[in-house]
């Protein structure tokens, strides 16, 4: 259609076009901007829940270490096993980014 119109209306038709590609152009920008504005609040919320989880389960090995049902060896041993688990992981996907290495033990002492 673009070319019809410069042929039949000259710069009116080119105008037109234009602001046709404008208007489209901001709406894919417009409909970006809302699937953007969805995914930061997934991941925000997963990044929540994940940090709920992490801190209960420091809670919960705090309290087992606290009543002597689970060692300090134990608890290193869950950590080591996790730790190869995500470097695991990491290997697999080549695209996670290494962390800092906290001690879910560290973790639930903070949560205090």
């Amino acid at each position: 259609m673009g070319l019809l119109r410069l042929l039949l209306l000259g710069g009116v038709g080119s105008y037109l076009d234009t602001e046709d590609l404008k208007s489209r152009v901001h709406q894919i920008a417009n409909t970006q901007r809302n699937k953007d504005r969805r995914q930061d609040k997934a991941i925000a919320v997963a990044s929540d829940e994940n940090i709920r989880q992490t801190k209960t389960i420091a809670l919960l090995i705090q309290l087992l270490v606290d009543k002597g049902i689970l060692a300090d060896t134990d608890v290193q041993a869950l950590i080591n096993a996790s730790e190869e688990a995500v470097d695991e992981q990491r290997k697999k996907a080549k695209k996670i980014p290494k962390l800092k290495k906290k001690s879910i033990v560290t973790l639930s002492r903070k949560t205090k």
